[in-house]
């Protein structure tokens, strides 16, 4: 059964916005650290997920600058710019993450002679 790609959306946008609320939750208890490692890998791993997929989704910057504003929550600067809040994260923005994986992506199949199947020539 094929899922449509509306439906693939919607279902990964829930799931990102599920965890940075329950980390949301748990943020008083942990250190900065532990929020800066946890969002990381609870949910920008999600975000790096089928990214280019949904390339040009404004969804997923927003669900990025909600959670950024989680993990700076304990450090007081709410009031600082989504993008000021990734820099200071070193967080890329989303378009930009899509546009490093491509070609990080691109890089490694040139580089290490892929099959042709996966490398064009």
């Amino acid at each position: 059964m094929l899922i449509s790609h509306s439906t693939n959306t919607s279902h990964h946008c829930k799931s990102t916005h599920f965890y940075t609320r329950a980390l949301h939750n748990v943020r008083p208890a942990l250190s900065d650290c532990m929020v800066t490692t946890l969002a990381t890998l609870l949910v920008q791993s999600r975000l790096d997920y089928a990214n280019s997929l949904l390339y040009g989704k404004s969804v997923l910057q927003c669900a990025q600058n909600s959670l950024s504003q989680v993990v700076l929550s304990g450090r007081h600067l709410e009031h600082l710019s989504a993008s000021t809040q990734l820099s200071n994260l070193h967080w890329l923005p989303v378009r930009k993450r899509i546009d490093f994986k491509l070609a990080l992506t691109s890089y490694k199949i040139l580089s290490t002679h892929q099959p042709a199947m996966i490398r064009r020539s």
